[in-house]
C-alpha cells in the first residue's frame, strides 16, 4: 500500500538539511525546523512567501509553478521531467532513461532517487539562494 509514494521518495534529505539553513515544508518526520500547517490553503500561503522550493516530484512543485516561486524538483524513476516537469523550475533526475510509473514499490525509482545527489542539489539550491 502506498508503493507509488515510496517511489517518489529522495533519500537525502537530512543531509540536506544539514547543508542548507532552511525550515522543512513536509509531512513526515522532523528534519529541521519545521512551518506546521493545517491545511492545503495554509500551506500554498506559506509557499507562496518561500525564495525557494526544494521537494521531488509531485502536488508541491505544481503549486510553486503556480505561484511562481522558484523550485527545484527531484524526479526518481516515477516520472519524468518530460511529463510533469517546468521549464521556468530545475528539474533534476539521474538520466533520462523511460519513467516506469509502478504503483508497486519499485527497486528502479529507489535507484534513480538515489543517483540525484546531495551535492547536485545544495549547487543548484545556492545559484538561487545566493543570486537573492
Amino acid at each position: 500500500k502506498g508503493g507509488w509514494r515510496k517511489n517518489k521518495a529522495w533519500p537525502y534529505w537530512k543531509q540536506l538539511a544539514k547543508a542548507i539553513d532552511c525550515y522543512q515544508f513536509d509531512i513526515g518526520e522532523r528534519v529541521t525546523k519545521t512551518i506546521h500547517t493545517s491545511s492545503l490553503r495554509e500551506s500554498l500561503a506559506v509557499l507562496e512567501n518561500a525564495r525557494l522550493l526544494i521537494t521531488t516530484e509531485g502536488g508541491l512543485h505544481h503549486a510553486a509553478a503556480a505561484l511562481g516561486v522558484p523550485c527545484i524538483t527531484i524526479f526518481t524513476g516515477f516520472t519524468h521531467p518530460a511529463q510533469l516537469g517546468y521549464d521556468d523550475q530545475t528539474n533534476l533526475r539521474a538520466d533520462f532513461s523511460p519513467p516506469c510509473g509502478s504503483l508497486s514499490i519499485c527497486n528502479h525509482c529507489a535507484e534513480m532517487s538515489a543517483k540525484v545527489s546531495v551535492e547536485e542539489v545544495y549547487e543548484e539550491s545556492q545559484r538561487y539562494l545566493v543570486a537573492r
